[in-house]
C-alpha cells in the first residue's frame, strides 16, 4: 500500500508536465540513456537501478549502493553528436542513504548543452527507497563560424548575410527527477521514476543582422519523461528487465523496453535488449552489449561496458568506464 501510495504521489506531480513543448532549439536536453550497461538492456532499468548508473535511471536504486563507485561514458549519438557523462555515487551509510553527483556534456559550438546534476537516496523501508534529482542545466548555441573559402559556391556576400542571420544565444534552467524501487520478494522489485516533473528553461537570443530578428527572450519547460518497470532475478546470473514509457506529449512515442543480463563467473556480463515504439513510425531498436568487472585488488574493481545499438537511422556505440572502491 505504501508503494502505490508514493507512486500515485509523483504521478500527481506528472500531470502539469504533461503535453509541454520542447524548445524551438533542436534536440534541446534530449535524454539518450546514458551508461553502457542500461543502455544494453534496451533501456529498461528503472526497476533495476543497483549501481551509479542509477543517477540517470532512477535516484531511488543508488539507496542500494555499498561502496564507491565512479563512471565515464562516452556516445556519439547516431554518429553526429557527442556526449560526455561522468557520474560518482557515494553511500553515506551502507545499502540505506547515498548521494550522487553526475555531469553530461554534448554537442559543439552550434549547439552545447550542459547539465550538472546532484541526486540524494534513502531507504524508507527495507523493501522501500526513494530517491530525487535536482539537475541545473545551461546551454549556449550559434557560436560556430562560417568560411567563406569552404563554399565556393556562395558569393562572399552571401557566407556573410548567413553569418549575420545565424541565430546565437543561450539558456539557463533546472529540472527535478524522483523515483521509487519496491522489492516485492528478494527476487521481484518494481520501479517508477518520473523525470523532468518541474523543468523550466529561459531563453534569450539574437542575430547581429540589421533586417533579421531572431525570437529573443522566451521561457518554457522541458517534457516529463515517466518510466515503469520491473526486475526479475530468474537464478542468481540471469536478470530480466521490463519498463514501460507512456508518451506525455504529442511529440513523444509510448515505448516498451525489455532486456536480459547473464553474468559469468561474477567477472563477465553478456547483455541484449530491445525496445518497441507503439506509437510511431520507428517501430524496433535493438542493442547488445557485454561488461567485464575486474578486481584490482582489496575493494577496488574496474568495469568496463560496451554496446552496440541498432536504430533505424543509424547504429550507436556506447562506451563506459568505472572504478568501484
Amino acid at each position: 500500500m505504501r508503494i502505490i501510495t508514493i507512486s500515485m504521489l509523483i504521478a500527481s506531480f506528472a500531470a502539469a508536465a504533461i503535453g509541454q513543448t520542447l524548445s524551438s532549439i533542436p534536440a534541446s536536453f534530449v535524454d539518450i540513456g546514458f551508461g553502457a550497461r542500461p543502455a544494453a538492456l534496451g533501456g529498461a532499468f528503472a526497476a533495476v537501478s543497483n549501481d551509479v548508473n542509477a543517477l540517470m535511471w532512477n535516484p531511488a536504486g543508488l539507496a542500494v549502493i555499498d561502496h564507491n563507485q565512479a563512471t565515464f561514458a562516452y556516445t556519439n549519438q547516431l554518429g553526429l553528436v557527442p556526449y560526455q557523462y561522468v557520474g560518482l555515487a557515494h553511500p553515506l551509510e551502507a545499502n540505506t542513504r547515498s548521494v550522487g553527483l553526475a555531469v553530461v556534456s554534448s554537442g559543439d559550438k552550434a549547439l552545447r548543452e550542459l547539465t550538472v546534476q546532484a541526486t540524494y537516496a534513502q531507504s524508507i523501508t527495507a523493501d522501500l527507497k526513494a530517491g530525487v534529482s535536482v539537475k541545473y542545466r545551461h546551454a549556449s548555441f550559434g557560436g560556430n563560424t562560417l568560411d567563406g573559402g569552404d563554399y565556393f559556391v556562395f558569393d562572399p556576400e552571401e557566407v556573410s548575410e548567413g553569418m549575420a542571420n545565424q541565430v546565437q544565444g543561450s539558456a539557463n534552467g533546472f529540472g527535478l527527477d524522483v523515483g521509487v524501487t519496491y522489492a516485492l520478494t528478494h527476487t521481484v522489485t518494481f520501479g517508477v521514476v518520473l523525470k523532468d516533473i518541474v523543468a523550466p528553461m529561459s531563453w534569450s537570443s539574437k542575430v547581429n543582422s540589421t533586417t533579421a530578428s531572431a525570437k529573443g527572450s522566451y521561457s518554457e519547460s522541458l517534457p516529463a519523461e515517466i518510466a515503469i518497470g520491473s526486475a526479475v532475478q530468474v537464478r542468481d546470473n540471469f536478470l530480466v528487465v521490463v519498463d514501460y514509457n507512456p508518451a506525455t506529449s504529442k511529440n513523444i512515442s509510448n515505448k516498451l523496453r525489455a532486456g536480459g543480463e547473464l553474468t559469468l563467473l561474477k567477472i563477465v556480463a553478456l547483455r541484449a535488449g530491445i525496445i518497441q515504439y507503439l506509437s510511431n513510425d520507428i517501430n524496433t531498436a535493438y542493442s547488445f552489449g557485454v561488461g567485464c568487472r575486474a578486481p584490482i585488488g582489496g575493494s577496488i574493481a574496474a568495469v568496463f561496458d560496451y554496446t552496440y545499438m541498432h536504430q533505424t537511422l543509424a547504429a550507436t556505440q556506447r562506451f563506459s568506464f568505472g572504478v568501484e572502491f
